[in-house]
């Protein structure tokens, strides 16, 4: 048995164990057993699958694997967190539906890997599993993956490529966008994007699903709000602490108490006080308050409130997620969702399909748990 221990990390693979399957390149997947020093700094979701940044600057990754978004293991389900091999000196990451990418280095370069059928990956080859440098990009500040598309921002404006490539058509061919005030804080959602601009306004630009049609729109300003500070999805956190939230409310995902009409401006969301954190998925969103507490409303699709057993119904008001309390950050993914606690654990529920709670299986085999459960390493 080889046995290493980096900062703390305690790494086991055991090099003739057919329960530890090699990947193309003959590595062993690495388990890992967080002790010492080394701690969980950042949680982040993507189709079925979700990864976590360690402080000593490697990724760990488990859930739906079917790409190789997950691990450089054969496996299609990666039921455990599983270190990302040759990725090292990560910065900051993003997931995809099917693909991952990373800010790498010193240089801060970017690389991806996962599935490439829509030239996501960014180097186009249509070949999955493996990690590619994206070319032309260095001093990335962030990485902003959403359905198969990728963007990244550099040097205050965004770069993307993917589905949302050049003329809107899948390409590894990068498309720039600058506002004129530059970008400060960029969130993808697939068919569209959003940025924080300088003086705190947002801005979205793409496929206008606010009002379902399948128009492309240069950049627009979301009107009401002022003082942005963070982005997650269709959701922001003002400075004072508040959530305000546009677009779609087919589900109540905008918080304001009522199903439709949609709205292209902003909506403020009550309920939360001062919020430090905001993430949505396909038809929800959640908040992390101001004491550590997360509130999650919109869909309950899969559990993806974690509100329990009513799981199935709508919530057109922000409503406490149980059990939680001293929440770093909140992730949410279309049929899942996680947070990082001030401990350093990773909690996650909803879909447990791909194993993407973390090591967690319903003691009833029940594919989808809406209770938070322990990610388990």
């Amino acid at each position: 048995m080889l046995k290493v221990s980096v900062l703390g990390l305690v790494l086991v693979g055991c090099a003739q164990d057919a329960r530890e399957p090699r990947d193309p390149r003959g590595n062993l997947a690495e388990k890992v057993n967080l002790t010492g020093r080394a701690v969980l700094t950042s949680v982040k979701v993507g189709g079925s699958h979700a990864c976590a940044l360690s402080s000593d600057q490697t990724l760990w990754c488990w859930g739906d694997n079917s790409a190789g978004q997950s691990s450089d293991s054969l496996e299609p389900i990666i039921p455990r967190p599983t270190r990302i091999g040759g990725l090292d000196g990560v910065r900051d990451f993003s997931l995809g539906q099917r693909h991952s990418c990373a800010i790498v280095g010193d240089n801060r370069v970017v690389m991806c890997w996962g599935s490439n059928t829509y030239y996501q990956v960014g180097d186009g080859i249509a070949a999955k599993g493996h990690l590619s440098v994206v070319a032309g990009l260095g001093g990335v500040e962030q990485v902003a993956l959403g359905g198969d598309c990728s963007c990244a921002l550099s040097a205050g404006k965004a770069v993307c490529w993917g589905t949302c490539a050049l003329n809107w058509k899948a390409s590894p061919k990068q498309r720039s966008l600058q506002l004129a005030q530059g970008v400060v804080a960029l969130t993808n959602n697939g068919n569209s994007q959003c940025g924080i601009a300088v003086d705190g306004t947002v801005w979205c630009w793409g496929l206008d699903s606010t009002v379902n049609t399948p128009d492309l729109l240069p950049p627009k300003r979301i009107s009401g709000i002022h003082d942005a500070r963070q982005l997650g999805g269709f959701c922001s956190v003002s400075v004072p602490g508040e959530v305000f939230c546009w677009g779609n409310n087919d589900h109540g995902q905008l918080g304001n108490g009522a199903k439709s009409p949609d709205f292209q401006y902003a909506q403020f969301v009550a309920g939360v006080g001062s919020a430090t954190d905001v993430a949505t998925g396909y038809c929800s969103a959640c908040a992390v308050d101001g004491v550590g507490l997360i509130y999650c409303w919109g869909c309950g699709l899969f559990g993806t409130l974690g509100h329990g057993p009513q799981y199935t119904l709508d919530v057109l008001q922000p409503q406490q997620v149980p059990e939680i309390g001293d929440a770093e950050s909140v992730v949410s993914a279309v049929d899942f969702a996680c947070t990082l606690l001030r401990n350093h654990a990773i909690y996650c529920w909803g879909n447990n399909a791909m194993r993407q709670l973390g090591g967690f299986e319903a003691p009833n085999g029940d594919e989808t748990w809406p209770w938070p459960v322990k990610v388990r390493w």
